[in-house]
């Protein structure tokens, strides 16, 4: 073929032209900048148990990939006055089928680990569609790794569970010799046309108001890895889940005080943020949903929406926790009017300097986590397991899952913070947590990040012998009645070394 039939072939198989969303700028940005960082790479593995129908898996995803066009969309950037977002009319299906049944279970867990890791190394040329691939592994007869790699920029995480939905729907139809019967689709350039229609003057003057005065992101304070190391990048996660007790007792505080778990989640970080960066002023970015409820559907439909924008929060020392939580849950709610907003645009609003970042770490909620997807399936087959790996640009990401047991996971570079910390840090948040259900009346300042046990331990390192506080009292508690009792008595004395 030649030249000019190829060109003429390829302009045949475009079906629209559409711009990116903000955040879809963002991560276009991040990816050329560090193309091997594996920034924006997601990545699913799922373990199914059953005779899988190849044929019929084969079909449900080609008939997924047909259905909706952002999942055979590519991104152009180079040669063009501003990057735009192509959709082909038809992609091929991207599957790997794989036999590893010859091998031991300790083998295949080995040679997985390596897999799942080679394949994140190769990333995706993004001007290429399909931006996603999907490897079928077989262990046993009846035992079959599932892998979905994918690239972040067509589609969040909201869009997983509904495609997962679609695609058992699909495969038990075409098990069956049935033509999968869906509800139509609705096309994701309907929210690129909204987003057309908004104004930018207005979301201007909100975000000029909301950082007037903020001029530094805020520290973490929590960096523990000498400075040599942190040259190298490497990542690491670490999770935890609430009690039944605590996790119910956060959703009954949300619904008393007709707020969000959310909101909730949110100022607890703000809080522990606030006790880390020694400040009563702080910004950290939230991923928001970019789902706007004026377009029919909208919870339904398959595309990138999700956008990361700074919170700031204030905590003021006569405010109680019931008063702070409603005033953050106001913002929440201004915010969901201007969720659109390009974070670049709101980088320029903002009195931060050009270069610096807004913030150092973001808050995600995920109000519909893929596991609950995968229990809902109708299909056939038995899910033994779903592992999941994602990687921002961000030195820290904490991401909370609602249900039974809140889930939280912070993801955070290696090369910054140590594990140890990190895991501190997840026991400091569940502290604030149950401070705020206890009393939800006590000053916000007298929420205690630290447990019983750590108070001892740090009065024991500090005075060298072990110290007992009465029941309710705390080391901040206990520091303020010494104040009170000697208000003209020094309080600490510094010296150093080489100081005359």
């Amino acid at each position: 073929m030649t030249n000019k039939a190829t060109t003429t072939s390829k302009k045949k198989n475009i079906e629209a032209i559409y711009p990116l969303t903000p955040l879809q700028e963002g991560m276009l940005f991040h990816a050329i900048m560090d193309p091997h960082s594996g920034v924006y790479f997601e990545q699913m593995s799922v373990t199914f148990r059953g005779k899988v129908n190849e044929d019929a898996f084969r079909k449900a995803w080609q008939f997924i990939i047909d259905r909706h066009q952002i999942l055979r969309t590519a991104f152009v950037y180079r040669k063009v006055e501003k990057p735009v977002q192509v959709v082909h009319r038809t992609v091929p299906l991207p599957l790997q089928v794989l036999d590893w049944r010859d091998r031991s279970p300790e083998e295949q867990e080995k040679e997985l680990v390596r897999f799942l890791e080679e394949d994140r190394r190769r990333g995706f040329k993004l001007n290429q569609a399909p931006l996603m691939r999907f490897y079928l592994i077989y262990l046993d007869d009846d035992r079959v790794e599932f892998v979905w790699s994918q690239h972040h920029l067509t589609m969040d995480g909201w869009s997983r569970p509904i495609l997962l939905k679609e695609v058992f729907a699909a495969y038990d139809a075409f098990s069956q010799g049935q033509t999968p019967q869906l509800p139509p689709v609705r096309p994701y350039k309907q929210y690129i046309q909204w987003l057309k229609r908004q104004d930018e003057k207005a979301a201007e003057q909100f975000w000029k108001e909301l950082l007037r005065g903020f001029t530094a992101p805020t520290p973490l304070n929590i960096d523990t890895i000498p400075g040599d190391e942190k040259g190298r990048r490497d990542y690491d996660r670490v999770a935890v889940s609430l009690s039944a007790g605590l996790s119910s007792a956060v959703e009954q505080l949300a619904r008393e005080n007709q707020i969000t778990v959310n909101t909730i989640l949110q100022s607890a970080w703000a809080l522990l943020l606030s006790y880390y960066a020694g400040q009563d002023d702080v910004v950290f970015g939230a991923t928001v949903s970019g789902r706007p409820p004026e377009i029919p559907g909208v919870e339904e439909m398959v595309g990138m929406f999700i956008n990361t924008l700074p919170v700031r929060v204030r905590i003021r020392p006569g405010q109680s926790v019931r008063e702070w939580l409603a005033e953050n849950q106001a913002l929440m709610v201004k915010m969901r009017q201007f969720e659109y907003t390009p974070l670049v645009k709101v980088q320029n609003w903002s009195d931060v300097p050009a270069g610096t970042p807004l913030f150092d770490s973001i808050f995600v909620f995920e109000n519909y986590p893929v596991d609950r997807a995968m229990n809902e399936r109708q299909m056939a087959l038995d899910v033994e397991s779903v592992k999941t790996h994602a990687r921002t640009n961000f030195p820290l990401t904490i991401v909370a899952a609602p249900g039974e047991n809140i889930h939280l996971l912070v993801a955070f570079d290696a090369t910054r913070f140590g594990r140890q910390t990190i895991e501190r840090l997840l026991s400091h948040m569940e502290n604030i947590l149950r401070g705020f259900v206890e009393d939800p009346d006590q000053p916000v300042v007298r929420i205690p990040i630290v447990s019983a046990e750590e108070q001892q331990t740090i009065l024991s390192a500090l005075t060298g012998k072990t110290v007992s506080l009465p029941e309710g009292e705390t080391i901040v508690s206990r520091f303020e009645q010494i104040v009170a009792e000697h208000a003209e008595a020094t309080a600490a004395v510094f010296h150093h070394p080489d100081s005359k």
